[in-house]
């Protein structure tokens, strides 16, 4: 890390791309657990953006800091190279410990990390899914960082398209209620739209319909409808439109087809003003 950034990025690639072409020799090596893994953890605390710069940022540039993007990439070719036997231990003992740091940056990097390895290390995360989910989900509504809670947001999204049905069947109404209870609280335009669009990343796999309970489906689409009627933010609004159609496609039109007269005026007001 004492190395210039140019430098110290190509030495994790020539790591990484070494990996690749030995992993069957090279995962049982100590050094992985014990360098390299804290190592890509470690640039995941590299925060370059004050918040009000991140918060004005799109989607399209979530990733935009040097750190950040690296220790995710490394994370991410690591879990799937050296395998998530060898590998996600060793994640979760650097992630678990800095979900409960005081600092907000510890917190984040845990969230991010445990979010780059999912691709890879997906089997071994799933026994562990309560207790993960419990941990994330008041992150996502308490914590007192906006960074940290779009995080939490950013991990439950990558959850539900990577080990769905099972998460939507087992931990669907928990879910569904931070959503809720986000869309009506929360301050941060660019955390409200991620939130916003965690309800199409659930749909996308929501086998079992449980968006369509009968005291779920009204208390999602009425906080859709709030968030719809008070945005002045257009990543607010576009998120809130591909939640409500995302919700509908699940729901059906016998379902949807009565909220379809509360939803269009103010649809319509949207379109007609972009």
């Amino acid at each position: 890390k004492s190395l210039e950034s140019s430098t110290r990025n190509l030495a994790l690639m020539m790591i990484v791309e070494m990996v690749r072409r030995g992993r069957s020799k090279l995962r049982g090596l100590a050094v992985f657990k014990k360098g390299v893994i804290p190592l890509g953890f470690s640039f995941l605390k590299e925060i370059e953006l004050s918040l009000s710069e991140w918060s004005e940022l799109g989607s399209d540039a979530d990733f935009e800091e040097e750190g950040l993007r690296v220790g995710m990439d490394t994370l991410d070719n690591l879990s799937c190279y050296i395998g998530p036997e060898a590998f996600f231990p060793t994640l979760w003992s650097l992630a678990s410990r800095s979900l409960s740091s005081t600092n907000w940056v510890d917190r984040h990097a845990a969230l991010m990390a445990i979010c780059a390895s999912m691709e890879g290390s997906a089997r071994v995360i799933a026994p562990e899914l309560e207790g993960l989910v419990k941990a994330v989900l008041p992150l996502a509504t308490n914590d007192s960082h906006p960074r940290v809670r779009w995080a939490a947001l950013n991990l439950m999204a990558h959850l539900c398209s990577e080990l769905s049905p099972a998460l939507q069947k087992v931990f669907g109404k928990m879910i569904l209620a931070t959503i809720v209870q986000l869309l009506s609280t929360e301050k941060n335009s660019k955390v409200l739209a991620h939130a916003a669009l965690l309800v199409v990343d659930f749909c996308s796999g929501d086998e079992d319909s449980v968006l369509c309970d009968d005291r779920i489906l009204p208390q999602v689409l009425s906080a859709l409808k709030t968030s719809l009627h008070n945005a002045t933010d257009a990543r607010v609004v576009s998120g809130a439109l591909a939640a409500v159609a995302a919700a509908a496609r699940v729901a059906g039109s016998q379902a949807f087809g009565k909220y379809y007269a509360e939803f269009m005026p103010g649809v319509l007001r949207v379109l007609s003003s972009s």
